[in-house]
């Protein structure tokens, strides 16, 4: 959604869990960072470089005047920890390695940043709006798996990957680490799970990309399963589409760790039978500051949480602003055990604001929570305290913009949750709006969209 940015530590103070959690900027590192690492940096990586231009005969990728060809090569070649420059140009050589076909496989620790000019020898800024750096299997394979290994990516588009069963973009398995930034994952396919990224346990940071236009029959735009340790923070998951389930965001099974989903837009996903934006299984969540809006499934079209036998889950939602299509659906479904806590929260244009299942064996607590246009705010068995309606007059929301304005019932109407920022990272004042956004007259916007220069 947003990109080259230094998103401020805020702390979440949460009366409903023991915990302290802390909201961690994307890729501080990067920006804190010149475009070639300083010589004399104690240890120092060793640095590799890749053009479409290179060559990977006899050629070890680390003279920036004669590059390597092949990212693949490029990495086969690195060490541990050492970092990959990658100018402008598409990438679409593909690789089998174990019988999985990619165009680039990762077993090890390295780091790879895009959007380097093609004719430049590597030096002075990167741009990767204006130098693109795209990896295109063009369907012939996945493009990026993690083994295992441990990868850090920026200023890259990932397309164009078909995979067989799991992970058509991005694919991570055996414990692997993925931390992806300031990219774009689009265009990708996969049978089973998660069309654009698919992670299986492991840990995985995924902060401020767009994630587009992906098919699968789970979890179209991310899946996210077995107890995988997630941060999803200020991405754009937009027209992605499943068959079966899990449209946006899939996070499923088995409550090893607690994701953290913030400051994303979830706008216009599919997710067929149930869970069109969001959807929560067997997992500990929590959702802040998202706008999560006009999706559609058969049931829980933007936001569907879901217990299962043995896992009593727990989710927590602050400051979301949930929107439907003005054409039925759900805003919020809870099915099966555990426990649900709403607090500043927006739920507009929904048949049915809040659901819980009867016969219900989850608790649904909603507070501070203002309701518009929906057929039925909230069904039995939700406790709703300081319950809102009125207009939420966002800026243009034919146009996808749900930011609050001036007379907006949403101003001044919330109660200290213990969040600082909202989606933008301006800070909240006391006492805070509803939803995800924080009215300003004279805002000042934190973020910088595309196009960005990443120093």
């Amino acid at each position: 959604m947003s990109t080259g940015r230094l998103l401020p530590a805020v702390i979440l103070g949460l009366a409903i869990t023991a915990a302290t959690m802390i909201i961690l900027g994307p890729a501080a590192q990067l920006d804190a960072s010149p475009s070639r690492p300083l010589v004399g940096d104690v240890p120092t990586p060793l640095v590799r470089f890749v053009a479409v231009s290179g060559s990977d005969v006899v050629n070890a990728c680390q003279d920036p005047a004669s590059p390597c060809r092949t990212l693949q090569h490029a990495v086969d070649s690195a060490g541990s920890g050492d970092l990959i420059l990658v100018s402008q140009g598409t990438y679409t050589d593909v690789h089998s390695r174990g019988g999985i076909t990619q165009v680039l496989h990762i077993t090890k620790a390295v780091t790879v940043w895009g959007g380097y000019a093609p004719t430049n020898n590597f030096e002075g800024e990167r741009h990767p709006a204006i130098y693109t750096t795209t990896l295109d299997a063009q369907g012939r394979g996945r493009v990026l798996v993690i083994d295992g290994g441990s990868a850090t990516l920026d200023g890259l588009i990932l397309s164009g990957g078909a995979g067989y069963y799991s992970g058509g973009g991005v694919r991570v398995v055996g414990g692997g680490r993925l931390t992806l930034s300031h990219s774009r994952v689009e265009g990708n396919s996969a049978t089973g799970d998660g069309g654009g990224i698919f992670v299986n346990g492991g840990r995985a940071e995924i902060t401020d990309n767009s994630v587009l236009g992906n098919v699968s029959n789970w979890g179209a735009g991310l899946r996210l399963i077995n107890g995988a340790e997630i941060v999803v923070c200020g991405n754009e998951v937009r027209n992605n589409v499943a068959q079966a389930s899990a449209g946006g965001i899939d996070v499923d099974c088995c409550r090893r760790a607690t994701a953290l989903i913030a400051q994303n837009v979830v706008l216009d996903n599919d997710g067929g039978s149930l869970g069109g934006g969001i959807r929560i299984h067997g997992s500990d969540a929590m959702l802040v500051n998202n706008f999560v809006a006009r999706n559609r499934a058969d049931i829980g079209s933007d936001v569907f949480l879901e217990g299962q036998p043995g896992y009593a889950v727990s989710t927590t939602l602050l400051h979301n602003t949930v929107v439907g299509r003005g054409q039925g659906g759900e805003g919020l479904r809870v099915e099966g055990n555990g426990s649900v806590v709403l607090v500043n929260n927006i739920v507009v244009s929904h048949a049915v604001g809040i659901t819980n299942v009867l016969p219900a064996s989850a608790s649904v607590n909603a507070d501070h929570t203002l309701f518009e246009g929906n057929d039925v705010d909230f069904g039995p068995d939700v406790a709703a305290t300081s319950v809102l309606t009125g207009c939420p007059a966002f800026v243009d929301p034919d146009a996808g913009d749900y930011h609050i304005t001036a007379g907006s019932a949403a101003v001044d109407a919330g109660v200290w949750a213990g969040v600082s920022i909202d989606i933008d990272d301006e800070l909240r004042s006391l006492p805070p709006d509803l939803g995800a956004d924080e009215f300003r007259a004279l805002s000042i916007v934190a973020r910088v969209y595309l196009p960005v220069v990443v120093r």
